[in-house]
């Protein structure tokens, strides 16, 4: 009876010893935060465990890069990670069930810095410095992200992605940045804060993309970029408006014409395009640097009684490239065309019931600005887009019914030309249409 006895008090004593308890109880959550480059571990960083139940919980990695949280693994859990110069891919991953441990990988990033100075060596402060990347046209993020701009040749276009600004000391530092090609621009010509002859530089010191330097970023690196600002003069450019847009305004109508110089290749927020307004025939563009431009005027008529404008209409419009030499031009003419309408047709892919769409018209030219339209497709698919401004632009849908939700184009074209990546320059000659192809969208989606 005692031998008995005995025994079963060892075996008490074994289900009640922590190794045992342990065994029985669902895992801990634990693993490692790595380089994904290196394979080596990444200390310091924050992570992050998600439940479906109670209030996230953080912990951080030793030197090791081993983290561990002091709680039962769940379903539906899922943990992610953060540390100045890193990025998880992908953003964050679920905990398996029994998994004994979990790798969360953390990409380097990249940083290019660097500092803003003047004609004179005095730092820049509060400049903004714009970010270019240059990259594959395929690599462009669907269904959002940055808008791209092809190169010629339509195998690269650059992208902006951010504009930090210099401290008191000219320093910048842009930070989180992928592998890869960039520009770099300092870009405080659009605060007007510079003096005349003052330009948008880019690094190290030049005036255009073509005469940039770019920046070869590897996962990790810290690059510098040290912008020196130039000073240049710029040329006048004179000329006058003709045929009816000066010609025959109505009674009791007043109509002006802005007219404005878009530098072609133009990635930036704003990149030394000067503006002009023409109350008369006459017009004049002063400082001009010379180079590529596309000129675009808009010819906006009102009721004279309308003396603050809000009844502002476009009524002509003119789109035209031209070359500014170093020298003073002179003698230019400039004749608006009376803007008409353009018709379209909207069909949907197979598997799609038409539904109604509305269609939104973006332009680049800050004259346009504001004054686009807007149109709605009808029953049979058909839309009519009115009183464009001039420029190239491109158009984008939405569910007319829920104007949030966008309508992804498979195909946009204008005539014979597929115009969806690149858009059109508007005005045109010539009678062309729009057909426009889209895919699915919730609302019109044909069930299976």
């Amino acid at each position: 009876m005692q031998q008995r006895g005995l025994s079963f008090a060892a075996i008490l004593s074994c289900f009640l010893c922590p190794s045992f308890a342990r065994a029985q109880a669902p895992p801990a959550i634990e693993g490692s935060v790595v380089n994904s480059i290196t394979g080596q571990p990444v200390p310091d960083a924050r992570v992050k465990l998600t439940r479906p139940e109670g209030e996230p919980l953080y912990t951080k990695t030793d030197a090791a890069g081993h983290f561990q949280f002091a709680v039962p693994q769940t379903r539906g859990a899922s943990i992610s990670a953060e540390r100045p110069g890193y990025a998880q891919r992908p953003a964050r991953m679920a905990v398996r069930l029994g998994s004994t441990a979990v790798s969360i990988q953390m990409f380097p990033m990249g940083v290019i810095a660097g500092r803003v100075i003047d004609p004179n060596g005095v730092p820049v402060e509060g400049c903004p410095v714009e970010i270019l990347q240059k990259r594959p046209v395929s690599e462009r993020r669907p269904g959002g992200g940055p808008a791209g701009q092809p190169l010629p040749g339509g195998q690269y276009e650059i992208v902006r992605l951010n504009a930090p600004r210099t401290n008191d000391l000219g320093e910048f530092r842009a930070a989180q940045l992928d592998p890869g090609t960039y520009y770099v621009v300092a870009n405080n010509g659009r605060l007007n804060q510079w003096p005349g002859d003052y330009r948008i530089t880019y690094y190290p010191r030049a005036l255009d993309l073509a005469s940039a330097k770019p920046i070869e970023l590897a996962a990790g690196q810290q690059a510098r970029a040290d912008i020196q600002i130039v000073r240049r003069e710029g040329v006048r450019v004179q000329g006058r408006l003709a045929g009816p847009a000066v010609d025959s305004t109505p009674a009791g109508r007043v109509r002006y014409t802005r007219l404005m110089l878009v530098p072609q290749q133009n990635y930036l927020v704003n990149a030394n395009g000067p503006f002009a307004m023409a109350r008369s025939a006459e017009f004049e563009f002063t400082d001009v640097l010379p180079g590529s431009y596309t000129l675009v005027a808009l010819t906006s008529e009102r009721p004279a009684s309308d003396v603050w404008g809000g009844d502002d209409h476009a009524a002509f419009g003119i789109t035209r490239p031209i070359e500014i030499e170093d020298q003073d031009m002179d003698g230019l003419v400039i004749t608006p065309q009376q803007l008409g309408e353009i018709p379209g047709t909207i069909t949907f892919a197979e598997g799609c019931a038409p539904a109604p769409v509305r269609i939104m018209v973006r332009s680049d030219s800050q004259l346009g600005a504001g004054q686009q339209p807007q149109a709605a497709s009808g029953a049979d698919g058909k839309f009519v887009l009115r009183g464009l401004s001039p420029g190239t632009l491109k158009l984008m849908f939405t569910n007319a019914s829920t104007a949030a939700v966008p309508v992804i184009p498979l195909s946009v074209r204008l005539g014979e030309r597929e115009v969806l990546k690149d858009g059109f320059v508007y005005p045109f000659e010539g009678g062309d249409t729009l057909k426009v192809v889209l895919g699915c969208f919730s609302a019109n989606r044909r069930p299976q």
